[in-house]
């Protein structure tokens, strides 16, 4: 760990924070509904988790930019990324310790980002500006040392030169103050809806666990005619109470064209359930013909009740050869579906 810089501006992150599973932490960031994230803080890139917390979020379709200090190696970081790579100067006592290579590793979509304190780190974020910026044309960042450099003598010498870069100010100090965390004060915006269509069963057990994390719970059951309705009913009120999902927030609805149409051993009586064969190919006799459709369509249609936004089932993949609604390509066409015919509402996941 790097010992804090004269003018740090997040001490805090040296020896303060909470430690949250990677999905938690995308689950928590994502729940503000924005659009654009920014990983910092000290030096991010030494959590040893933090390429995969940007990939993860990047996969969410955010916009994510990553503030690094330039000692650690940057050939890690997704390159769907925007880097800000910061360049210490010699009033922080730390410019031998700039890994220059990383250098390489930056597009035109990245940033440099100097922060100065005197004449002599100004020449020197030149030198290194006229230096490595001859490949790709990264956005330069030259910031004022918040105490130590007036902003306007920094922003005269920038003019007289007529230098190509972008002149910045530490934005969280003026507008909180110099020694208040930016994040103090801020509380996480209410979590989205989302409804988990729950047979009862251990898969739908395990999935409701995780919907929590970043949805409202709201518990969906069916009953088609399936064989083990009774019992599925009970696991499904029995999951309901140990979660404390409240009695607005439950359904149970009752279909019974599945078990007229048959066609399935789990909705006829006189077709016998055989056991479990891993070895078995093609579609097994327990497939209820496009039944999951039939599941999520009717949990699209409470969602635009409710006005939840999105929608889990605990469809399994293993069994994706021989069931053919639990595909992940049959999931791609349904979130399709879904938003080209909602009124409102919510998507399937």
């Amino acid at each position: 760990m790097q010992p804090p810089l004269p003018y740090c501006d997040t001490t805090y992150a040296y020896d303060s924070g909470e430690e949250f599973p990677l999905p938690e932490v995308v689950s928590r960031l994502t729940a503000f509904g924005l659009s654009r994230a920014c990983v910092t803080g000290g030096e991010p890139l030494q959590q040893e988790e933090a390429p995969a917390l940007v990939s993860a979020l990047l996969d969410r379709g955010q916009e994510v930019l990553v503030e690094t200090n330039g000692t650690v190696p940057l050939d890690r970081l997704d390159p769907r990324a925007v880097k800000v790579m910061d360049v210490k100067c010699p009033g922080s006592g730390e410019e031998r310790k700039m890994l220059w290579d990383n250098f390489r590793h930056l597009t035109g979509r990245d940033e440099v980002k100097f922060v100065i304190s005197s004449m002599d780190d100004y020449r020197y974020a030149k030198e290194v500006v006229d230096r490595y910026r001859r490949e790709h044309r990264w956005t330069v960042l030259f910031s004022p040392a918040f105490g130590l450099l007036a902003p306007e003598r920094l922003a005269g010498w920038m003019v007289g030169d007529g230098l190509d870069a972008r002149f910045q100010l530490q934005l969280h100090k003026l507008v909180w103050g110099p020694d208040r965390r930016e994040c103090d004060g801020m509380t996480a915006p209410p979590k989205p809806l989302g409804i988990a269509l729950c047979s009862g069963g251990m898969d739908s057990l395990v999935m409701a666990e995780f919907v929590t994390r970043e949805s409202e719970l709201c518990l969906l059951h069916v009953n088609y005619g399936q064989r083990t309705e009774a019992k599925e009913l009970a696991c499904f009120h029995s999951i309901a109470e140990h979660m404390k999902v409240p009695a607005h927030r439950r359904l149970v609805v009752d279909i019974s064209h599945l078990k007229k149409i048959g066609g399935s051993a789990l909705t006829d009586e006189a077709t016998p359930v055989p056991d479990a064969d891993p070895r078995r190919t093609g579609v097994p006799v327990t497939y209820v013909p496009f039944r999951n459709a039939h599941l999520v369509a009717i949990a699209v249609s409470w969602a635009e009740v409710i006005g939840a936004r999105n929608i889990y089932i605990g469809a399994v993949e293993a069994d994706s050869p021989g069931y053919p609604d639990c595909r992940p390509e049959f999931y791609e066409a349904m979130n399709e579906a879904i938003r080209r015919g909602r009124g409102k509402g919510a998507a399937s996941r």
